[in-house]
């Protein structure tokens, strides 16, 4: 299934790509999903190297990028299945970490009523976090604002998606010194998790 993602990052890297290749997309993004999605995390791949992420991280990064719901859709699942591994967060870094960011903020900013492209890219960011460089970098590149975006959205896999992320970061030092010492972030936390009680 590995090739699976090999043929998507070979469909992303060519030009006008969603408006000639989105049915094949979805088609081998739902293949990849089918064998990995409701696996653990020890059951995706061969643990012992990174799988190239840079395609991907690349589109769903694009903050111009006009990417069809569905595809979006898919595209969010496949990086949160591809997050569990711990050699894809380790290798994902700031050029990784900041398109993650800007996936998110494109989809608040031009598709804000994709709710489900909205949870499955908390759940990859969640994922993401596992690793606390990413927590680090997540916290630098001001990815954390619109984790926060995400509260205010009037779906509860949203809210939940973003206070997993919230509560990712607290697993690491530098995270829970940052929602410490950042009293809106505190507030919103812990508004939103009283709530969920």
């Amino acid at each position: 299934m590995v090739d699976c993602l090999t043929q998507v990052n070979a469909l992303l890297n060519q030009p006008n790509t969603f408006s000639r290749n989105s049915e094949h997309i979805i088609c081998l993004v739902s293949l990849f999903l089918d064998s990995y999605e409701h696996l653990d995390a020890a059951a995706y791949g061969d643990n012992s190297y990174s799988d190239e992420l840079r395609p991907l991280l690349a589109t769903i990064g694009d903050p111009t990028a006009i990417i069809p719901f569905d595809v979006d859709i898919v595209l969010a699942k496949m990086m949160k299945v591809l997050l569990r591994k711990g050699p894809n967060r380790a290798s994902l870094g700031k050029n990784g970490m900041t398109s993650i960011i800007k996936s998110i903020q494109r989809i608040q900013a031009k598709s804000a009523d994709n709710i489900i492209a909205a949870a499955e890219m908390c759940n990859a960011i969640l994922n993401s976090c596992y690793d606390g460089a990413n927590v680090k970098v997540l916290i630098e590149q001001d990815g954390v604002r619109p984790i926060l975006r995400f509260l205010k959205y009037d779906d509860t896999a949203v809210i939940a998606g973003a206070l997993g992320v919230l509560q990712g970061v607290c697993y690491v030092p530098v995270g829970r010194q940052y929602v410490r010492q950042d009293g809106k972030v505190f507030v919103a936390t812990s508004l939103h998790s009283y709530c969920f009680l």
